[in-house]
């Protein structure tokens, strides 16, 4: 017999006897990796995610169930298959006693909703959307319990839609029929036109996006002529969302803000790397943690799931103090008497959406560039809360805002995202994400940017 033949004969036996003794190891490994590539297909991104949850909450309670089976045969076991039962068990008690979500979460229905005092209120609900008919279904359901809860005379819900064409105007039209049966104040404008294809960063799709969000907020303007004042303006993409967790954005750092965002997801993870910026005035990247692996204070309080201050923000939903908006609030008088001939390129008040001539930037990251230039020598106070969650379709919703913030999912937190995804590998998702923002560094080497005391020099 030749010494291939021979090789070949060791490894068939190796593969009989390990397939005739772990059929439930086996079986399992494949349960998962399948369940894994058909998430992926259908999710049209791969986590390791994809493969922890089918192992933790269907192939470790069938291999407990298998050894069960057998149980008579206990002193017979190797010390590694008892091992494997009792570490089994144990995570089988963990799912079937431990909370389904964390009790810090909102998603916890024992963890209270967040009381908000009389003087965060009214509430200015601000909204662009367009070809969004899939989404409306929830977004209405959503934005009706979020009403119900602040109160039907505590806010006044601004719409505006544009060009169209799947549906959404006559959703919105019901939208606004039912807002109107349920005496709740609003405007919903729908506009008819043609849209004009623009690439991502082209200046010409700023500008229009900049003038559809000062659009949405000319109601405010004009009730503000009139006496009417609001004290937070809550701006929403079309984003997937659950009501509770906009009544945590709305509270976070007990409502004293000028500016609040959530997380937003879409595919591998976070979406809006183009206008969120660390408090340094770096980038983001997509992948927990989110801020450069050498950011420690914004990484401790993303890990506590604490407000983290950031340079600007938007991620899908943004809580502004509404005085940013207005023409007579106090904030504006006390920024116009503390002003000062250093900055000769402040925006006019109220803020207003824009573009930028010299360099091309999103018109949310300008809006949060031009509180910098207002506030200045100090900070604006703008955060992150990262118990907040959206998302932009269905699935991705399930997965970034449901299951991945499964107790159950904590130790895939721990061992993939925490240990080795950011204290081994940070440096590369750094390397991947985090290059050189030349907008960033323009309006930083200008003074525009306001950094962090603890950002380096």
């Amino acid at each position: 017999m030749s010494d291939f033949e021979a090789n070949w004969k060791h490894r068939r036996s190796f593969l009989t006897t390990f397939i005739h003794q772990q059929p439930i190891l086996l079986a399992s490994t494949s349960f998962s990796l399948s369940v894994a590539c058909f998430l992926a297909w259908h999710l049209s991104y791969f986590s390791t995610f994809l493969i922890y949850l089918p192992l933790a909450l269907a192939c470790i309670p069938a291999l407990a169930i298998y050894d069960a089976i057998y149980i008579t045969s206990w002193t017979r076991w190797p010390q590694r298959r008892k091992w494997r039962f009792r570490l089994c068990v144990v995570w089988c008690l963990f799912l079937l006693f431990a909370p389904t979500y964390p009790y810090s979460s909102y998603l916890n229905h024992n963890t209270p909703i967040p009381t908000l005092a009389k003087t965060n209120g009214p509430y200015y609900i601000a909204a662009n959307l367009y070809n969004s008919a899939g989404l409306l279904p929830s977004w209405t359901k959503e934005m009706t319990l979020l009403i119900n809860h602040l109160g039907h005379e505590e806010v006044f819900v601004s719409i505006f839609e544009s060009n169209s064409n799947d549906g959404t105007k006559s959703l919105l039209k019901n939208f606004e029929e039912a807002l109107n049966k349920s005496a709740i104040p609003n405007k919903v404008v729908l506009k008819e036109g043609v849209k004009v294809r623009w690439g991502l960063n082209d200046p010409g799709r700023i500008r229009y996006l900049a003038g559809v969000r000062n659009e949405v907020l000319e109601p405010l303007r004009s009730m503000e002529s009139e006496g009417k004042t609001f004290s937070k303006v809550i701006f929403f993409n079309d984003i997937y969302f659950d009501w509770r967790s906009i009544v945590h954005l709305i509270n976070t750092n007990n409502g004293d803000y000028d500016q609040a965002c959530a997380l937003d997801f879409d595919g591998v993870g976070m979406y809006d790397t183009w206008v969120l910026r660390d408090a340094c005035g770096r980038k983001a990247k997509e992948v927990w943690p989110y801020f450069a692996s050498n950011a420690n204070h914004a990484v401790d309080r993303i890990r506590n799931e604490e407000p983290i201050e950031v340079g600007t923000c938007w991620n899908g939903v943004a809580a502004f103090d509404a005085q940013w908006f207005m023409s007579n609030s106090t904030l504006a008088s006390s920024l116009e008497s503390n002003s000062n001939a250093e900055s000769t390129n402040k925006p006019s008040l109220p803020l207003k959406f824009r573009d930028d001539p010299d360099c091309t930037s999103s018109e949310c990251y300008l809006l949060g560039l031009d509180m910098h230039r207002w506030r200045k020598p100090e900070r604006p106070k703008i955060y992150v809360n990262p118990r907040v969650s959206v998302a932009y379709n269905p699935l991705n919703y399930l997965f970034h805002t449901k299951l991945e913030h499964l107790t159950s999912a904590k130790p895939w937190q721990f061992i993939w995202q925490d240990l080795i995804g950011h204290r081994l590998f940070g440096w590369l998702t750094d390397r991947m994400w985090l290059g050189k923002d030349r907008c960033s560094e323009i309006h930083v080497a200008r003074g525009d940017f306001v950094k962090a005391e603890w950002c380096p020099s």
